[in-house]
């Protein structure tokens, strides 16, 4: 693979991956219980008397999160160190020497060092399996070989996480040349994933915590450390907290964009709270109060309406935020849908309109990235943008969909206009607005154009409706004007591979162009 210029003059290899720093050698016996354990939503249970067997699980990334090791992550595991040495003995011997398969991918050594680096130097190394040290150490050199750099513009998250897990696994073992290029993988990546206005890049807002929670926790050592890189390391922190806080809503997280298998998005609650739980739980006391400190300090302005890829608009009982990728198109690379024009809806405290979230990153899971599982409408079936793909370029996106669509804003109003339909012969353009009063919520629909099309429109909630005439109750509020309705069961997936029953209203009209039509959700009486 391939390295950007900044690493030109850095190796890690073999020769200067020996750690300085000392790791005694615990006898930790052997487990006397069942292992008990959720794996990327998956749970097994391990009796100590039988084999070990990988083969159980069903999906990819809960394989994924055995050989992460993701388990030692979470707070509220209860880790039984017998255990850990006897599934680390277990994937050496079947594994260690096999760095061809998908135990090596880089994301995922890069998250097993880290992950049993931080357990064996806070606990010691098993004497079960006393070459620990070594095999970590060559972890160093296979990340290196193989960091997942892909050029400008087409390089994600996983390059910052192998400079993460780099750099603080070099600081825990003493190893200077992965600290080195861990540094400079975190400084200058850092700032190419995260927008002007502080959010990740990539349309999650799932992702855009975790990959927040990186930044803290390589800016938190470097401070603790007082080393001269905390400085550079500061800079993305303040703007992406506060756009942490933008996402904050009234009755919780909106889950737009992929569901990260690496935590639950609840284990990052504390990351808009800061509450003493889940990812907060794991710092010491000292670490606690910083990053509470930053998250009290970098809350939004709640004049502040948008991000550079999003907007927000509250007025109680009403908050929407909606994602706006600037071309329409779904950021690439990155977690986003294909769901422009689509928002989630809270009134007062409770969640009306939401995102589906996504089940898995399997083919299960491939029907949660299309526009039918978001609010939105959609023209003859077709999404007002396709699914971006890595070997489209701007010219040919800008052809296929024209010119960038237009969002406005006012006191009481939110707008979009795009032209993305007039790939569909007889189509011109598509505007929704949604207007805002204490009463109500409108959303206007215009297509302009001729002929006849089908037009559908979806909205996704945990609330089970009931058609009444053309009203259609949904908890606390009502939908009038919506005529033509269909209600089927679907998933709402609030964390990787786990879901509850939620509900698609589609409202389906074949309606002779131009189209104009009006729903309004009001408070139910």
């Amino acid at each position: 693979m391939s390295k950007p210029s900044y690493l030109r003059n850095f190796s890690i290899d073999k020769f200067n991956s020996q750690p300085k720093e000392t790791i005694a050698i615990i006898d930790y016996g052997v487990p006397s219980e069942k292992f008990s354990q959720e794996f990327a939503g998956e749970s097994i249970d391990i009796s100590p008397n039988k084999n070990i067997h990988i083969g159980v699980f069903r999906d990819i990334e809960s394989k994924m999160a055995f050989h992460r090791f993701s388990w030692l992550n979470q707070p509220t595991t209860k880790v039984d160190p017998s255990w850990v040495a006897k599934l680390w003995s277990y994937w050496v011997s079947q594994y260690g020497n096999n760095q061809d398969g998908l135990a090596w991918q880089t994301y995922t050594s890069s998250e097993r060092l880290i992950n049993l680096v931080k357990f064996f130097v806070a606990n010691g190394v098993p004497n079960s399996q006393p070459d620990t040290v070594s095999i970590l150490s060559k972890h160093g050199q296979h990340i290196f070989d193989n960091l997942e750099y892909y050029g400008p513009g087409q390089t994600g998250n996983h390059f910052l996480n192998n400079g993460r897990c780099l750099y603080i696994a070099g600081i825990l073992l003493g190893i200077d040349s992965w600290i080195e290029v861990g540094k400079k993988i975190i400084i200058n990546e850092s700032k190419n994933l995260f927008n002007t206005s502080g959010e990740l890049r990539e349309g999650s807002v799932h992702y855009h915590l975790l990959i927040t929670s990186w930044c803290l926790e390589c800016w938190l050592i470097a401070n603790a450390q007082c080393r001269e890189e905390e400085e550079q390391f500061f800079r993305v922190i303040p703007k992406a907290l506060s756009a942490v806080s933008f996402f904050d809503m009234p009755a919780g997280l909106p889950l737009i964009g992929d569901v990260s298998p690496d935590c639950t998005p609840s284990f990052l609650y504390s990351l808009l709270n800061g509450k003493r739980a889940g990812w907060l739980l794991r710092q010491d006391a000292g670490a606690y109060k910083t990053v509470k400190d930053l998250i009290n300090k970098n809350k939004r302005d709640p004049e502040a309406r948008c991000l550079d890829d999003w907007s927000r608009f509250d007025q109680k009982p009403w908050s929407v935020i909606w994602s706006k990728y600037r071309d329409g198109w779904q950021p690439y690379p990155g977690h986003a849908h294909v769901d422009f024009g689509s928002f989630e809806m809270h009134f007062q405290k409770e969640k009306i309109f939401i995102d589906l979230g996504r089940r898995s990153y399997g083919p299960k899971g491939d029907v949660d990235r299309l526009a039918i599982s978001h609010n939105v409408l959609l023209i003859d079936g077709q999404p007002a943008y396709p699914e971006n793909r890595a070997y489209y370029s701007t010219e040919f996106r800008e052809y296929i969909s024209g010119p960038p669509p237009v969002w406005e804003s006012t006191h009481d109003m939110v707008s979009l206009f795009s032209k993305s339909f007039s790939r569909i012969k007889g189509v011109e353009y598509w505007n929704r607005n949604w207007r805002f009063s204490e009463k109500k919520v409108s959303i206007l629909d215009e297509v302009s154009g001729q002929g006849l099309r089908r037009i559908d429109r979806y909205f996704h909630t945990l609330l089970h409706p009931k058609v009444a005439g053309n009203e259609i109750i949904v908890g606390p509020v009502k939908l009038v004007g919506a005529q033509g309705a269909q209600i089927s069961e679907t998933i709402y997936w609030f964390s990787y591979g786990k879901g509850q029953k939620a509900y698609t209203i589609k409202l389906s009209t074949y309606a002779q162009l131009p189209f104009k039509d009006v729903i309004s959700i009001l408070p139910k009486l």
